[in-house]
């Protein structure tokens, strides 16, 4: 999980940066040179959900994600355990059914061509997010059998 958890950081520092890099271009090409780029817009779309759906993959792997524990906290340390489990399968429950909802979105629409970029598929796009749903369950059930087995940490 470690070597998932530095390529997903990896993929969103390169995402931030490129994301960076191509907002500084737009602002060059629309004020300076008077040439705005529609392609460079549809780009930082794209570059925008892969940094937010792989962002919320990552707080998920370090426990960082948000969540209200207000009542956990107030349970005593079994009943809170039973409370986290059913949350963890409650949230497996969305996250499968987030990433199946994106496959076959992503298979519907692969030859969906997004005008501006004609490499890129609005299919594409939903395989994308299908793959961090996948990261996302891995790691929520990651924490679903420490949280089993009872573990701190």
């Amino acid at each position: 999980m470690k070597t998932i958890y530095a390529f997903l950081l990896n993929v969103l520092g390169l995402s931030i940066g490129f994301l960076f890099l191509l907002v500084l271009f737009q602002v060059v090409a629309r004020v300076f040179l008077r040439m705005p780029t529609s392609w460079s817009v549809e780009l930082g779309r794209i570059l925008f959900a892969i940094i937010v759906f792989y962002g919320s993959a990552i707080l998920i792997y370090e426990k960082r994600h948000m969540k209200v524990t207000t009542l956990l906290e107030r349970l005593p340390a079994n009943a809170g355990r039973v409370l986290e489990i059913i949350r963890h399968i409650i949230v497996l429950a969305f996250l499968f059914a987030f990433s199946y909802g994106s496959l076959g979105r992503g298979i519907r629409n692969i030859g969906v061509r997004i005008p501006t970029l004609e490499w890129m598929t609005t299919g594409y796009l939903y395989l994308i997010v299908m793959g961090s749903g996948l990261f996302m369950l891995a790691f929520t059930l990651r924490e679903l059998l420490h949280t089993i087995r009872g573990a701190r940490r």
